[in-house]
């Protein structure tokens, strides 16, 4: 039951032997109090039927749940001193069944000794209202963790010793119901210092009482995880203990109520204590106590201003319109419904600011990044940094779905799958019905659901945006790399025809042009006629030859492969007008961006030539570790404009973009124009929004 033999005796198997000693002691002392009542024909306080098993329960519920612990947790220490605390709470309510055997059953031969056992039991009463303040400081790990819960146990302690020595040594007469007889350890009888400490012995307990429910409520406002749903427990009943202390002083000292209902409200605290430890070690997470906190607090708020409200309206209406009159109640009704609708929201938002503040504080966090990012102000990506400030854990990860693939993918776009082995967890978001993302996130995390199902609600917007973004701008890079690939294929292509026009027509066409000439010389002198025919046919394959020339060096001439300042050198030898080239050695870049570059800048030279009526070119280059740029300008008369559809200047800007370029275009009417272009080394496609730039 508490774990393997060994042959060390662990600290787990001493707290668990001593728990069990203690409440087999305690069920044991029971088992002699109800022998005992059942003796002296009942109760020491006379009371309803119902109600004598409800305080048998009641002395019962600390030594049972003591023994539930060490079940569940050995190391747990709050079993143990449960058990103990078990054994004096039903050891001083048999005491009082004892004095009331004697004092029913032996008679007036030994008064004395009843009367000692009752004042003996009433001295240890603090005991009976104390223990589940106690309790309440050490759970639930067993240890006072913090100054306040040490000074706190210490005053109670101190408290206790203080009423239970003036309980016995001041006090002339024995407690109800044994007020007739005569105290038999009085000895300080009307010493005023006594009777101060005394007093001072009870507003201490009370006060540390009172203390010991604020730690508790303040303690599930700072802790979280597991500790904090079994805090929550815990403090939904822990005021219960000063409640039944203040329904005693007030049928023991004010004979405001009758003697045995003040045991009610001490049962009562005694199994709701009990209970709620059993069920925030056990079962802490198998109810929503958060939300059932506050939708509690909400509504006794809510009743208790409706009933003041109701109450002041009828006494207010009843003195000028006359009481006992419908009109009143009708008033008053209306008055109390119309507070009650208009005060939930607002009741609603202080209990959740003094429940669950770190709710609020991350649901306001998520309200102004969703406001910024649909101002554009924040960048989408940024929702993963405030959910991890809203959840308090920087370990947390935003997924989300491919809906395409079905895949899982990080915020970076890297594929993969969520963790929701211990200690993390996952927890799905959806968007109009449909999953779009995940949350990965540490285990202590789901133990505040109402935290975790606010971040969720709150965050399904933003995460929808980031989502749809994330879409977009992944589909978008997928078919601009795809444009790249074409491109290559394209620059690929066109060397491959080059190379079949030179290496095949061109050179059957040269073949054959060898071959007329030998066939010429050859004719015999009666065949001269046919010399002007050759002649002629071999011009036409000499024109042939010059065209396909052209063709090949149109798709991509051959000093390409020297580079591309070799490429536009030649460019410069033919062209009409003076071109002054400047451009770096680019031998040892890519072929798709040196072929797309010369064609670019042919391109830009032929318009210059064509349309600007420039009388001279400059082409400038410049190589950097990630891009080349390259300047055409002239001294043309301007105002060149790249207008959408019309090819020109926008199909340069068309071939710039497929390799993730850009082109800007300087043209002033009057002073010339400039044409920069950029291409990444990387080769890869750009957005379009960086096409075409015009100055």
């Amino acid at each position: 039951m508490f774990g393997p033999r060994a042959h060390s005796t662990t600290p787990s198997r001493v707290g668990a032997w001593t728990a069990l000693a203690g409440a087999l002691l305690a069920f044991a002392v029971l088992v002699y109090r109800i022998t005992v009542d059942v003796a002296a024909g009942g109760s020491w306080v006379e009371m309803p039927v119902w109600l004598v098993p409800l305080d048998y329960l009641g002395s019962l519920a600390a030594p049972a749940v003591a023994l539930l612990i060490c079940w569940q947790q050995p190391r747990n220490r709050v079993g143990a001193f449960m058990a103990w605390i078990g054994l004096l709470v039903t050891a001083s309510v048999a005491l009082f069944s004892t004095a009331h055997l004697v004092l029913t059953v032996v008679g007036p031969a030994d008064l004395s000794t009843g009367a000692a056992l009752a004042v003996l039991a009433n001295a240890l009463f603090p005991v009976l209202y104390g223990w589940p303040v106690t309790v309440a400081l050490i759970f639930p790990s067993g240890r006072l963790t913090t100054r306040a819960a040490r000074m706190l146990f210490w005053s109670l302690l101190v408290s206790a010793g203080a009423i239970v020595a003036t309980s016995i040594t001041t006090f002339t007469n024995t407690p109800p119901p044994f007020e007739s007889l005569a105290n038999p350890m009085l000895w300080a009888a009307g010493e005023p210092a006594l009777s101060v400490l005394f007093l001072l012995g009870w507003l201490g307990f009370f006060g540390a009482m009172i203390g010991s429910v604020i730690l508790v409520l303040r303690r599930t406002r700072t802790t979280g995880g597991e500790a904090r749903l079994q805090q929550l427990w815990l403090a939904s009943v822990i005021v219960l203990a000063p409640i039944a202390l203040v329904t005693c002083v007030l049928a023991v000292v004010a004979y405001a109520i009758p003697l045995m209902w003040s045991i009610l409200p001490v049962d009562l605290a005694q199994l709701a204590v009990a209970t709620a430890i059993v069920v925030a070690i056990t079962r802490h997470g198998l109810y929503g106590i958060e939300h059932l906190l506050n939708r509690a607090a909400v509504y006794a708020v809510l009743a208790a201003l409706v009933t003041v409200t109701f109450a002041a309206a009828a006494l207010l209406v009843g003195l000028l319109a006359g009481g006992g009159s419908v009109p009143t109640t009708a008033i008053a009704t209306a008055l109390a419904a119309t507070l009650f609708f208009s005060a939930r929201a607002r009741v609603q938002k202080l209990v959740d600011r003094a429940i669950a503040p770190h709710t609020v504080k991350a649901r306001a966090r998520i309200r102004e990044f969703s406001d910024r990012l649909h101002r554009g102000r924040v960048d989408p990506y940024e929702v993963e940094d405030c959910l991890r400030l809203a959840l308090g854990d920087p370990t947390a990860r935003v997924w989300l779905l491919d809906g395409d693939e079905g895949i899982w993918r990080l915020v970076d776009g890297s594929a993969g799958v969520p963790d929701r082995e211990s200690p993390r967890h996952v927890t799905a978001v959806a968007y109009a019905g449909v999953e779009i993302a995940a949350i990965e996130h540490r285990s202590e995390t789901s133990y505040s659901p109402q935290l975790l199902d606010a971040v969720v609600a709150e965050s399904a917007v933003p995460l929808a945006i980031l989502h749809l973004y994330s879409e977009t701008r992944r589909h978008l890079a997928e078919i601009e790399s795809s444009r790249a690939r074409i491109v290559e294929a394209g620059a690929e292509e066109r060397r491959r025809l080059e190379r079949d026009l030179h290496d095949g027509a061109q050179q059957r066409l040269i073949v054959l042009g060898v071959a007329l000439r030998r066939i010429q010389r050859s004719l015999p002198g009666d065949a001269r006629v046919l010399s002007p025919a050759l002649d002629n046919a071999v011009g036409q394959v000499q024109a042939t030859v010059t065209e396909l020339r052209s063709i090949a060096s149109g798709l991509r001439p051959a000093r390409l492969d020297d580079g591309l300042t070799a490429a536009l050198q030649d460019i410069a030898t033919d062209s009409p007008i003076p071109i002054e080239l400047r451009v770096p050695p680019t031998a040892s870049l890519a072929s798709s961006v040196t072929d797309t570059a010369y064609f670019i800048a042919c391109e830009i030279i032929t318009n210059a030539i064509k349309h600007a009526d420039a009388s001279r070119l400059a082409v400038t280059g410049d190589l950097t570790d990630d891009e080349l740029l390259l300047t055409v300008r002239d001294d043309g008369r301007g105002g060149a404009l790249a207008r959408p559809g019309s090819g020109g200047l926008t199909g340069i800007a068309d071939r710039a973009a497929a390799l993730g370029g850009t082109v800007r275009i300087s043209s002033e009417p009057g002073e010339g124009t400039s044409v920069t272009l950029t291409l990444p080394l990387a080769g890869t496609a750009s957005d379009p929004s960086r096409l075409v730039g015009q100055d």
